[in-house]
């Protein structure tokens, strides 16, 4: 004998489908079979939040369809009273909250782990992703593990994968999307996250920004850094509410440009890896390698080893500092701050080279310590940066301050200097700053830029020079060097400013 079928009740039916959701102090509808085809990953797209007539609508078309007949004015109106119906408070895209209000958009990965072989895949992120250098594949297989054992725990950092077409940074991103199907998202346009529409943020854990490239773009460059490092973000859709979330992503970036982002010299943002080109066009070994990251058993082997590792010690903000760090803070360097990188590296303050017309042969060479007259400064910058007067003159407390930055032993002083347009009085007072040796200046820049140089290879600068001009990431190795280099050079200084004293009481001219 057949179960008797209960009747259907209307109210129920549309509660079952449809909640009430309070976003900035209005009430809007979601479809509750959306939302699970959010986060079962077979739909990518934003919540649809319904304002109260178009949900009615949809509400209409549901009873519409119900085998009894009702009236649908009455049951929408008790729809949005009843206690019965599901209310939420806020949106969240949060691996830890678990409240009854909160509409969590969260999924873990999918990956059940397993035991088994992943070699191929070790072998790659080895040789080809981390060139061979262990610190950086120790970084790498920890922040991947960091993402699926503490996904709450935002990290501050972003991966950067630099190199040339075809030398797997694209795999690395298919390896990604893997272990994080529906909660990764790969996008060409950076717009799309970092733009006034960013909703992809609200259903996304790790964003892959495929051949991205910053530089001359300040705007998405302050909006990514914010995005790295703040506690919350504000989404916005098209004719959706603005809503706000705690973050927790992840970014990782891909780039073929030698100059990817503006890099500020205490950058604590950035881990860049130079990708390998050992397997550039290498076809036969990137197919199976392909097929190897489509095999279930090799990512559940992989996700299996990466839970099994130990990040008690682990600081994912900790990061290592790679010599493509370092060559980025150069080749982002502008303004005074280039001019005077390129002046230590020629030991010649024209920064033009030491055959340029501008001054005498050897007026401006540079080795042990000396005076520099303000004016003369701003003019040997203005020569080698003509664009630095583009907004007016430069004046003496922004060069004080620049100079400042980056060279702090040098120090504002008045000196008696020849002058050759005068008959009457060969030495006048002039304004300007006692400058350390240049061994000592150099020093105080890699200081200022946390990074190493070879300044002997700098004889012409560019993309390619200044490739060779990073060493190593700095550290004080030499401290006890310089401390007394720059002591010794302090004391030396003493003696001349007492006589230019001296000489001034006998000789006095109008300060210029």
């Amino acid at each position: 004998m057949n179960q008797q079928q209960l009747p259907v009740d209307p109210l129920r039916k549309l509660q079952s489908r449809f909640a009430m959701i309070r976003l900035s102090g209005t009430y809007y509808v979601v479809e509750l079979s959306q939302i699970e085809r959010i986060k079962q990953g077979l739909v990518k797209e934003s919540p649809s939040y319904m304002e109260k007539a178009d949900a009615a609508i949809a509400m209409k078309r549901v009873l519409e369809a119900l085998p009894i007949k009702s009236d649908p004015k009455s049951l929408i109106a008790d729809f949005w009273i009843n206690p019965e119906t599901r209310v939420f408070n806020r949106v969240a895209f949060d691996p830890k909250d678990e409240s009854h209000d909160c509409l969590n958009l969260w999924t873990p990965s999918p990956i059940t782990p397993a035991k088994g072989d992943w070699s191929i895949i070790y072998d790659f992120l080895s040789k080809v992703i981390c060139a061979n250098q262990p610190e950086l594949l120790s970084y790498l297989l920890d922040y991947l593990a960091h993402a699926l054992k503490s996904p709450g725990e935002k990290p501050g950092v972003m991966l950067v994968l630099l190199g040339r077409q075809g030398s797997g940074k694209g795999v690395f991103a298919q390896l990604v999307q893997r272990i994080w199907p529906t909660q990764s998202l790969l996008v060409s346009d950076v717009k799309r996250v970092l733009g006034h529409f960013n909703d992809v943020l609200e259903r996304s854990f790790l964003i892959i920004l495929d051949e991205a490239l910053f530089v001359g773009d300040k705007a998405s460059t302050e909006r990514l850094k914010s995005l790295l490092t703040e506690p919350r973000v504000t989404i916005e859709g098209k004719y959706q509410p603005v809503r706000e979330l705690k973050s927790f992503h992840r970014f990782i970036a891909t780039s073929n440009a030698d100059h990817f982002i503006a890099t500020d010299a205490d950058d604590r943002r950035l881990v860049i890896y130079r990708v390998s080109t050992e397997r550039q066009g290498d076809f036969s070994y990137f197919a199976q390698l392909v097929e190897t990251i489509n095999d279930d058993k090799a990512i559940a082997a992989m996700v299996f080893d990466l839970m099994r590792r130990d990040l008690t010690a682990f600081n994912v903000r900790n990061r290592p500092k790679t010599d493509e760090l370092a060559k980025q803070k150069v080749r982002s360097l502008s303004g005074f701050r280039r001019y005077w990188f390129e002046a230590l590296v020629l030991g010649d303050l024209r920064a033009k080279g030491r055959g340029s017309a501008y001054g005498s042969p050897n007026e401006e060479l540079w080795s042990e310590a000396r005076f520099v007259e303000t004016i003369r400064l701003s003019d040997l910058y203005l020569n080698a940066d003509p664009a630095a007067s583009r907004f007016g003159s430069i004046q003496q407390t922004e060069l004080h301050t620049a100079l400042g930055s980056v060279c702090p032993s040098a120090t504002a002083a008045r000196r008696l200097v020849n002058d050759p347009r005068s008959s009457h009085w060969p030495k006048v007072l002039r304004r300007g700053f006692d400058l350390p040796p240049l061994e000592v200046a150099r020093r105080e820049f890699e200081a200022f830029l946390g990074v190493r140089v070879n300044w002997d290879n700098g004889q012409t600068l560019g993309s390619a020079t200044t490739n060779s001009l990073i060493h190593t990431p700095f550290e004080f190795a030499d401290a006890a060097w310089w401390t007394s280099e720059l002591v010794s050079w302090q004391f030396s200084r003493l003696l001349p400013w007492a006589v230019a004293n001296e000489s001034s009481r006998e000789n006095p001219r109008f300060l210029t």
